[in-house]
């Protein structure tokens, strides 16, 4: 009869559970508002919570797996193949949590992309300025060599 039964502490609340009776089902859909909670590193104990999205199912053969979208704190958005073995857990987002709406996400990306391109555009100026300036310090067939593999 003690082997039916068992002790499950919650939020530093002692219950105990008869296992014949109690069930846990989790019912997920694509699009639902997820937590992930996700260990920060391997050798580490430390986790992190993380809003997302479910945006897909593997419904592989040995280890199914929950395809997540989730945006991590710097605006990075992340994908996450959840499954049973992952060094993470998952939890329904209730609607009272969601602390940023769809148009914050939208201007963090947008922002990252601005800062981005700005990033190309300076590196694309670099590159033009070293192969002007390339033949004053070497000969001439490093930089026809540096020209042929121009992109």
């Amino acid at each position: 009869m003690d082997s039916e039964k068992r002790i499950v502490e919650i939020h530093g609340i002692k219950m105990e559970v008869d296992l014949r009776y109690a069930k846990r089902i989790d019912t997920y859909r694509v699009g639902d508002a997820v937590k992930l909670l996700i260990k920060e590193h391997s050798y580490s104990s430390s986790y992190s919570t993380y809003p997302g999205v479910i945006v897909g199912f593997c419904g592989f053969a040995h280890q199914p797996a929950i395809e997540i979208l989730y945006l991590k704190n710097d605006g990075d958005i992340c994908l996450m193949a959840f499954s049973e073995k992952a060094d993470a857990e998952l939890a329904p987002f209730n609607d009272y949590e969601i602390v940023f709406t769809r148009a914050d996400v939208l201007e963090k990306m947008d922002r990252k992309i601005f800062e981005k391109e700005e990033e190309l555009h300076t590196l694309k100026l670099k590159r033009e300025a070293f192969v002007k300036h390339f033949g004053e310090a070497f000969p001439r067939e490093m930089e026809v060599a540096l020209e042929k593999e121009k992109p």
